[in-house]
């Protein structure tokens, strides 16, 4: 226990869990055995050490050489020096506190608790006792939990610890949330820590919650808290206007509390706040016909271990929640009316109900497929259309042996795949010979005002005839001859076009992440996997990130060598050394002309940071709903313009029963 501003507190009261105990070694028995058999003994002693009314006695030389502290007191002509003791009692609780701190002096080890290290941590600073300090940090980050994250920020500006006080930030802004509003932890904050929480654009609540928040931590001090209460309140209203009845919700979220404090919240807070509550009205802007076909984004994040999808939707601004598994599914896009298509390995396709969560299987294409004409590996990809499921496969016809891509329609009334089109490949030169081989290797990509993109690369394996010129024997060998092709479909007008090709070029660039700008595509020549490599190596070295890539051009058709800069995340690498593979992973995803790369920090903090390469512009996303402590994988879809009502807030997720940073250090050139 400690007081802080007068107010008693118990680190541990919100921690779902027994009381933690550690210990640190330091240099043991820095003053070998007989000193601290001495001193257990308290023989040879010559002060005494007081705590409200309980004795300790202890060596001047010995805490004189731990702590300028005591060497000015025993040095100048203060009265303990004369008296030889001295009195604790304004500094400690406990005497029990007071004995570690000895321990740590004489020995160079103490035992903390959840219950004494704040208490242990401001003796630590009065008695100039920096190492001290330092493992009082160390034991308070591997502590840190969402439901403490607030207390240990607070704790960490109060006695400028740097590391924690980073750390601990990048956790309160990633989980704090309405279940967090009325945490006991409040009752020690000052109110300029407070205002400079409230005024922080990253702490992602509402206005309602920041006036409850501060009406909350009132309620453990009315007397003395009411002044910087109402100050607070008015700026928040300044910066934050209140919708409609938000007095009568905060009415209710308080009716639980004393008479006495509900009586002075009507006459003191919440008429001001009626007086000057700005009715919002919703008014909707006029959209340019430009934009009337241009598709809404939307991220899907899956934590492994976790039966819930957050949803991340641009037009909404907001995250959303569906209780459903897509851990072992690849995610296809939405379809009419609340459905989410998902495929399994690589035919077998399951359209889940975001209502519900109930899933049911798709029939299999490849029960569509000619099979007595096909050659060599079929190749197929989904991807949805205005709400609509559809696949595309390749197979070749006779007896020329070119590839067609066949696209088919699902239809969920039916249960059936109809077929809707034929894309005929017109650039595959002679026909095949006996013995000649060919794959095809195809991805649809979606650009922003829903033009489909297929890419195709088709490699050749021709066998060519030869004749030695002196043994006249005939000779076969085998020729490859790889070349990529992007052309457009419209799957509803049932219409396709070239957009251009690509000869002889030795990377399939149909698997690499693309980029659809207005007048360009452009093909990243990285993998998924080597791009978030390079990526996180960026982030790590907060250095900008440049990637080679291909651009097509749409109007002329003609390819062009360019290297793209991505720069660092907004996003700053955490003082902490983490042992666990699960962080400092980067994940990177593509759609339209945004280039989405996600990054898991530190447990609990995972953010998303969006580039859109049209505009040259970087967002960082809200934290997720999810609780971040496991591995995550996310996707990114087209939204496509329909009603969907499994829309529904998502309350942000916490585990408060994992100590996620246990084991980890603080980035501390004393720790490491």
């Amino acid at each position: 226990m400690v007081k802080i501003e007068n107010k008693t507190v118990d680190f541990g009261r919100e921690l779902n869990a027994p009381i933690q105990h550690t210990c640190y070694d330091f240099a043991t028995n820095r003053y070998g055995d007989g000193m601290l058999s001495l001193y257990k003994q308290g023989e040879m002693c010559d002060v005494e050490l007081l705590v409200h009314g309980e004795s300790i006695k202890a060596h001047k030389i010995i805490l004189c050489s731990a702590s300028n502290f005591f060497r000015v007191m025993f040095e100048s002509k203060f009265r303990e020096s004369e008296s030889n003791r001295v009195d604790l009692s304004a500094t400690f609780t406990d005497v029990s506190n007071l004995r570690a701190v000895l321990d740590y002096i004489y020995k160079g080890e103490i035992f903390l608790t959840h219950r004494s290290v704040v208490e242990v941590l401001d003796v630590s600073v009065q008695f100039l006792l920096h190492d001290l300090k330092v493992y009082c940090a160390q034991f308070l980050f591997e502590m840190l939990q969402p439901q403490t994250a607030l207390f240990t920020l607070y704790i960490a500006r109060l006695y400028d610890l740097r590391e924690l006080e980073e750390i601990s930030q990048a956790v309160t802004y990633s989980t704090f949330c309405r279940r967090l509003i009325f945490s006991k932890e409040l009752v020690s904050v000052s109110a300029m820590f407070l205002a400079s929480m409230l005024h922080d654009s990253s702490l992602n609540i509402n206005a309602i919650d920041r006036v409850e928040l501060v009406l909350h931590w009132l309620s453990f001090d009315v007397e003395n808290r009411q002044q910087n209460a109402e100050e607070l309140i008015k700026n928040l209203l300044q910066r934050n206007p209140l919708p409609i009845n938000a007095c009568t919700k905060i009415c209710d979220t308080f009716s639980e509390y004393d008479s006495e404090f509900r009586d002075l919240l009507k006459s003191e807070f919440l008429k001001p706040l009626q007086d000057q509550q700005c009715h919002l009205e919703a008014k909707r802007l006029p959209s340019s016909g430009s934009h009337n076909s241009e598709l809404s984004w939307c991220v899907a994040l899956q934590e492994e271990d976790y039966d819930s999808v957050a949803f991340y939707c641009m037009r909404n601004k907001a995250w959303f929640s569906c209780p459903l598994n897509c851990e072992d599914l690849t995610i296809i896009g939405f379809v009419f009316p609340n459905q989410l298509a998902a495929r399994m390995h690589k035919t077998q396709v399951y359209l889940v109900d975001l209502t519900t969560g109930v899933s049911k299987s798709v029939a299999n294409i490849t029960r569509m497929l000619p099979r007595r004409n096909t050659i060599g590996e079929n190749t197929f990809d989904f991807f949805c259309d205005s709400g609509s499921l559809y696949a595309i496969i390749t197979v070749f016809s006779e007896p020329i042996r070119k590839p067609v891509f066949k696209v088919y329609h699902y239809e969920p009334t039916r249960e059936t795949w109809t077929f809707c089109m034929d894309v005929h490949y017109e650039y595959f030169g002679d026909n095949m010979a006996t013995g000649d081989q060919a794959s095809v290797s195809l991805k649809m990509c979606t650009g922003q005002f829903s033009d489909h993109y297929l890419k195709v690369t088709v490699s050749t394996k021709r066998r060519i005839e030869t004749s030695s010129a002196k043994t006249g024997v005939h000779e076969y060998r085998f020729v490859v001859m790889k070349n990529f092709h992007v052309i457009k479909v419209d799957p509803c007008l049932k219409t396709y076009k070239s957009c251009g090709v690509r000869w002889h070029d030795p990377v399939s660039l149909d698997q690499l992440p693309t980029l659809i700008l207005s007048d360009r595509i452009c093909f990243l020549r990285l993998d998924h996997e080597l791009l978030a490599e390079k990526l996180r190596m960026s982030f790590l070295a907060q250095e900008e990130c440049y990637v080679d890539a291909m651009c097509l051009d749409l109007s002329s058709q003609i390819w062009e060598k360019v290297t793209i800069g991505v720069p660092s995340p907004n996003v700053t690498p955490l003082p902490m050394t983490i042992d666990n593979e699960t962080f400092y992973k980067v994940g990177v995803s593509h759609l339209f002309n945004r280039l989405f790369v996600g990054i898991h920090t530190a447990p609990h903090v995972y953010q998303l940071a969006v580039y859109d390469f049209e505009n040259f512009s970087a967002t960082l996303l809200p934290p997720t709903s999810l609780p971040s402590v496991n591995n995550i994988s996310f996707s990114t879809l087209a939204l496509p313009k329909m009603e969907h009502n499994w829309m529904t807030d998502a309350s942000k997720s916490l585990d408060t029963e994992s100590f996620c940073f246990s084991g980890c250090l603080l980035k501390n050139d004393i720790l490491i």
